[in-house]
Order: C-alpha cells, then sequence, then structure tokens
C-alpha cells in the first residue's frame, strides 16, 4: 500500500508527539517507512491499542501492551520466578506430575452464553501455615484444563466423568443458577448428571482480580497438561476507551478472559476445598496403584 501521501515531516512529528513513545522516532527508519508509521496511525484513527497491537514495530510498542495492557503482568513476573511450572510429564497417562492422591480434586468453569466455555481441575492444599492477620494459607495446584466453543453440558460432563481421577465437586459461577434456552440452569442440568454442585458466590470482577494477584504466588501449574491456562493469564488485558486514550478497568472479553476468569473462580475457593481426601480419588477404572499411589 502506498503510504507516500503521509510525509513524516517535523510538523507530523509535533502533531501525532502525544500519541506514540519519543523511542519510536529513535529508530534509524527510511522516510518510507517513517511515512507508513505516521499513515497506519491516521488509518487506525490513533487507536493506540489496535495501532500496538496490529503492528508491534518498535520493542516501545511492544513493551506498551506488555506493560498498560495486561491485569496479571506483575504478578506472573513473580510466579516465574517461583518455580511453579511444572513441565515434567507423569508415567501414568493423562495424570499431572503434580496431582497428589491424598487431595480431591476440585472442577472450576467459566460459562460462555454462546462461546467458550472453560473447567480447569485443580487440588487445593492446606499448607499448616498462616498469614500476618492469622489466615490459613493454601497451595493452588492446576493440573489440567478443558475448553471448548459451542458445547453444553453433556459433552463437559463426559470429558470430566472421563478423568483418571474422581472430581469430588465442580463450582460454577454466580449464573450457574440462571435459567437457560434449555429450560434448566445449568447448575440443574449438570445435578442431573450426577455432580455435587457449588456456586461461587458473585464479587466485583476488580475484587476477584486483586485476590487472585495476592493468590498467584501460592500457584502451581502443570504446563504438560494446563499451559493453555498459563497463555490465558498471560494474554488478559484491560479495554482501552478510544476517547479517553487509556486502559480501563474493564477486561476484554475474548477467549483468554474465559479461561482467566477460570482462574479468579478458583481463588475464590471455600476453605472446605482444602480438606483432606476420607479416600483415594483415584478413578475406580485403575485399579492397580503403585507404591508412589498413582494409578497405573
Amino acid at each position: 500500500k502506498d503510504y507516500s501521501k503521509y510525509i513524516a515531516t517535523d510538523g507530523y512529528k509535533r502533531q501525532i508527539g502525544n500519541f506514540i513513545y519519543p523511542d519510536d522516532w529513535d529508530f534509524k527508519l527510511s522516510w518510507s517507512q517513517r511515512n507508513w508509521l505516521v499513515g497506519v496511525l491516521y488509518e487506525v484513527n490513533f487507536d493506540l491499542e489496535l495501532f500496538y497491537r496490529e503492528y508491534p514495530h518498535t520493542p516501545a510498542s511492544a513493551f506498551y501492551i506488555s506493560n498498560e495492557a495486561l491485569w496479571y503482568k506483575d504478578s506472573l513476573s513473580l510466579f516465574k520466578e517461583s518455580s511453579r511450572m511444572s513441565f515434567v510429564k507423569s508415567d501414568y497417562e493423562g495424570i499431572s506430575a503434580l496431582y497428589n492422591p491424598d487431595y480431591e480434586v476440585f472442577a472450576f468453569m467459566d460459562l460462555g452464553s454462546t462461546d467458550l466455555w472453560y473447567v480447569g481441575y485443580w487440588q487445593i492444599l492446606d499448607t499448616g501455615t498462616y498469614d500476618k492477620w492469622g489466615n490459613e494459607i493454601w497451595d493452588y495446584v492446576l493440573l489440567d484444563v478443558d475448553f471448548a466453543s459451542y458445547e453444553k453440558v453433556p459433552y463437559f460432563s463426559e470429558l470430566m466423568y472421563d478423568k483418571p481421577y474422581v472430581i469430588d465437586r465442580l463450582y460454577l459461577p454466580h449464573d450457574g443458577v440462571h435459567e437457560r434456552v434449555e429450560g434448566h440452569s445449568v447448575e440443574t442440568q449438570f445435578t442431573e448428571f450426577g455432580w455435587d454442585c457449588d456456586i461461587i458466590p458473585k464479587t466485583g470482577i476488580l475484587t476477584g482480580i486483586m485476590n487472585a494477584r495476592r493468590k498467584m504466588t501460592r500457584m502451581s501449574i502443570d504446563m504438560v497438561y494446563a499451559s493453555d491456562g498459563f497463555e490465558c493469564l498471560n494474554k488478559y488485558k484491560r479495554k482501552y476507551d478510544k476517547k479517553l486514550r487509556k486502559y480501563t478497568s474493564e477486561p476484554v472479553h475474548d477467549d483468554a478472559s474465559h479461561g482467566a476468569d477460570m482462574f479468579r473462580y478458583a481463588f475464590q475457593a471455600p476453605v472446605c476445598c482444602a480438606r483432606l481426601s476420607q479416600a483415594s480419588s483415584l478413578d475406580e477404572s485403575y485399579s492397580e496403584t503403585s507404591d508412589d499411589g498413582f494409578s497405573v
């Protein structure tokens, strides 16, 4: 495309100086590249989120998106330093290397209205330690994730029953009690398939995000089975206000937001999730058990 009509003169530089980072101009660009830069800015009507997302032309633009738009950038940086990402593959098919047979497994689900549904399989472990306010500290272990678009309760129920461990309880968001076009709520439908369901109380999104940030350093993720969930956290971002030309406190609704919401619900888990199992949570179809407690 010909951008020659956009001449990147000093006048243009002053005109768009409030919209781009100065070091975008420090690179040694040809005149045609400068014309392209100015032309694209005009084409997107100076929508910086669109500009930097679609045209990441310099390190400054990449930094802009990572630093300004992403909800969990700082928390994930700390998480990555904590050595809680497991890339070890278990000897047992379908079972995370992080799985602890002494604890129950819980499923936390985000429901799409007509789009993506997302479910994560967690164990919440009692650490026996307390914070300075006397609150017990838990470890949150993500074993696996499943997700699909335009699928409903029967599909996910079958997925969960096929897991090589018993899922003790299914936790649904507050809208799980709302009646759907099928005539019943999601909670009712899962109950009819034999699942014990609880509803996560509704809280403000920002409250949930702040809570997730605090607890993220106590999280472990199996990157063999749950890496997609981690990518959802990496891509979870704020909406951009075109008029104010800044990011808002409202999340973007996309595929990443469904996975990120699942994390938020898990971090809101009630204390009862962390209780020790009274019996092994291995599936009965895996009858033999090795010395380390895993099914074989």
